[in-house]
């Protein structure tokens, strides 16, 4: 039986591994890992492994904070409230969220570094598509209020050019105020729409007033 357990021994050494790390499954874990950073060239370090592990415990203990901060800002939004300087908010968890995670990154190993940094882009790129929806939101709540600081404009016999430049100025400034950096976000649809919806009710306004003077003129 001893010569059996030293031959065994050998036999792991032989093929590269001890009997301590088969047995606690380091290969699989190695090839697992070595898949999701996209397979060939050498197996990672323990070192390598053992960050793996603690960078994906820091990436969701600093997601989960950041995602508090999302669901604050959905829910305003979902109450029908503008959320002010929506697109710096947005920044601001990215950028603490990012800064937080890059503060526990260890520095020195290039392996280690290189995961850490992978993650780091992950947690940005995850925290964007969370805000993305809200951000949406944001700008269909924006446009509803220029449609109706539109329709409180048109009084009185002027023709609704003022009242329609007015809105949509302060639609592009509010809505240029929610794009967060570096998204490429953008409300240009959501313009035009406006625009052409107040465009719509410009000329039903001309309209009902050219009635009201052909009416007012056959009664002279």
């Amino acid at each position: 039986a001893a010569a059996t357990g030293r031959s065994a021994i050998a036999g792991a050494s032989a093929a590269g591994t001890s009997p301590t790390s088969a047995h606690l499954g380091v290969r699989p874990v190695r090839g697992a890992v070595l898949a999701l950073r996209g397979g060939g060239g050498e197996e990672p370090s323990d070192g390598a492994l053992q960050a793996t592990f603690a960078c994906n415990e820091l990436f969701r203990q600093v997601l989960s904070n950041a995602m508090s901060e999302v669901a604050a800002l959905r829910k305003i939004v979902a109450g029908s409230e503008v959320v002010p300087t929506f697109g710096a908010k947005a920044d601001e968890i990215i950028a603490d969220a990012v800064a937080k995670f890059e503060a526990e990154m260890p520095k020195g190993d290039m392996e280690v570094s290189g995961i850490y940094q992978n993650r780091a882009e992950e947690l940005r790129a995850t925290l964007v598509t969370s805000l993305e929806p809200v951000f949406v939101q944001q700008i269909c709540l924006l446009k509803d209020a220029a449609l109706e600081q539109f329709k409180k404009g048109l009084v009185g016999d002027g023709d609704g050019s003022e009242a329609l430049a007015a809105a949509e100025a302060t639609f592009v400034r509010e809505a240029s105020a929610a794009v967060p950096g570096k998204t490429g976000w953008s409300f240009k649809l959501e313009r035009a729409s406006l625009v052409g919806s107040m465009s719509a009710i410009v000329t039903e306004h001309k309209k009902a007033q050219q009635a009201k003077l052909q009416t007012a003129g056959q009664m002279q």
